[in-house]
């Protein structure tokens, strides 16, 4: 069992007052919640799903960061710090000088969240302005029987009142039903992460995923692999390089629940690759 995270949050220090006396969002605010319940699985999903919505408002800019930055927290707790990195970054591509005090949090997550301001920050040029869409927040596998909920302690205070505590309700990645096409989208800097996308398929058949990229900055070249897993990550499917810069997956799929990843199989030295991955299910 992983030991407790002591995280002050009182004011996160990541916004001025008048900022935070702003941040009203009630789905937000339940989000924040339940990290500092330390239930982690729902505090992803309901900040995943309020980092999608928000994401569609450009005047909720500094409500995103918050979600994005909540996120990250809770994969900390969950002990994924590459998930926890990335969601970090989207929080900082949101609000530039965006910090977090370490009179408020852990030497851990300062620490992801500076390295993952560091990227973000030097890939900017390259990845100009915020993300028009959440990166959607990787599924976490269900706890292991016997597993107690490793608890991230988070004292909101007078904070969640003042709005510094956001929240939503709901979500992994939208999907269909009924056959249909989804495209993802995002980017990966470093070789050692991954974004992955959820989706539901709703009926039996053949499922095609088709990767493409460009990359910036760097030298050397890059090449992005998919896997297809199912909801406890098992492995489904696995893509095969089909030029320079694309990838395919094909997979016989049931309906469900399924985890599209993308992945490094090779990366350049500093390079920033941006995807789009198309995906045809049943």
């Amino acid at each position: 069992m992983r030991h407790p995270l002591p995280i002050a949050l009182a004011v996160v220090s990541l916004l001025p007052a008048a900022v935070l006396a702003q941040a009203d969002d009630p789905e937000l605010a339940r989000g924040i919640t339940q990290v500092e319940e330390g239930d982690y699985d729902a505090a992803i999903l309901t900040l995943d799903g309020a980092a999608r919505r928000l994401a569609g408002d450009p005047a909720r800019a500094r409500d995103l960061s918050q979600a994005y930055l909540y996120l990250g927290v809770a994969y900390v707790g969950k002990g994924h710090d590459a998930a926890a990195k990335a969601k970090f970054r989207e929080a900082v591509r949101q609000l530039r000088d965006l910090t977090l005090s370490p009179e408020k949090f852990p030497p851990k997550v300062i620490d992801l969240f500076e390295a993952a301001k560091d990227e973000a920050n030097r890939a900017a040029g390259a990845v100009p302005g915020p993300a028009t869409a959440p990166t959607p927040a990787p599924p976490v596998a269900p706890e292991k029987k016997g597993g107690g909920r490793t608890l991230l302690w988070v004292g909101l205070g007078g904070a969640a009142a003042a709005g510094a505590a956001l929240a939503l309700g709901g979500g992994e990645d939208a999907a269909s039903a009924s056959g249909s096409e989804e495209t993802f989208t995002g980017f990966i800097s470093g070789s050692d992460e991954v974004r992955d996308h959820s989706f539901n398929v709703g009926g039996t058949g053949s499922l095609q995923a088709r990767a493409t990229w460009t990359v910036s900055g760097g030298t050397g070249t890059t090449f992005l692999a998919l896997e297809l897993k199912d909801p406890s990550f098992n492995l489904v499917a696995e893509g095969t390089r089909t030029g320079a810069m694309e990838t395919r997956l094909s997979a016989s799929v049931t309906p469900g629940h399924y985890i599209l990843r993308v992945l490094h199989a090779e990366s350049c030295n500093g390079c920033v690759a941006n995807y789009m991955v198309r995906v045809n299910k049943p």
